[in-house]
């Protein structure tokens, strides 16, 4: 084989080499980022599982326990909140009202509020005008509890895309058993 064919068959594989590396970089920083992606999204999709469970169990609790509340950063075991909070330990989830809402409504009157659990100031509940601790809250009223959490990205393009993340909701209700 001739000199000057040996050189550009080695030219022409260092020109393959070098496409190849910038091809790899560029479809791996695709790879890279759908990668963080997935393991993002599968993060999320968890977070959203406990607060529709935390939901639940602190209805299913309010169901049967209907004034067993708190206020307290960190609520005890016996009460709606700290039911919500320890059905998440991977998850903090605040005793504030934004994170974990208290409704009660009347059954009787087409679920009509008549009162909301609020943690601020004395954490008491505001009844609606007309109602009050003996009508409100009681058997075959219907228990509202609403969990409500910010999930943030890990992955910079998303936390670029999702400046303030997202928020994950869900709301249970119930009605309040004897």
């Amino acid at each position: 084989m001739p000199r000057h064919t040996r050189r550009r068959e080695s030219s022409r594989r260092a020109a393959e080499d070098g496409q190849a590396l910038v091809e790899f970089s560029i479809v791996g920083g695709f790879f890279v980022l759908l990668v963080l992606g997935i393991i993002n999204f599968g993060y999320t999709y968890e977070k959203k599982i406990i607060v529709a469970t935390a939901a639940n169990n602190g209805a299913r609790y309010g169901a049967t326990h209907a004034t067993s509340l708190s206020n307290a950063a960190a609520p005890n075991a016996d009460t709606i909140q700290g039911v919500v909070r320890a059905t998440s330990p991977s998850l903090t989830i605040p005793n504030t009202d934004t994170n974990i809402l208290v409704r009660y409504y009347k059954l009787a009157a087409g679920l009509t509020l008549c009162g909301t659990y609020t943690v601020a100031g004395a954490g008491s509940v505001t009844y609606v005008a007309g109602y009050n601790s003996g009508n409100c809250g009681v058997q075959d009223d219907v228990v509202d509890v609403k969990v409500s959490v910010t999930s943030v990205f890990a992955a910079p393009i998303l936390t670029d895309l999702f400046k303030n993340g997202i928020t994950l909701t869900n709301e249970v209700a119930i009605v309040i058993a004897s």
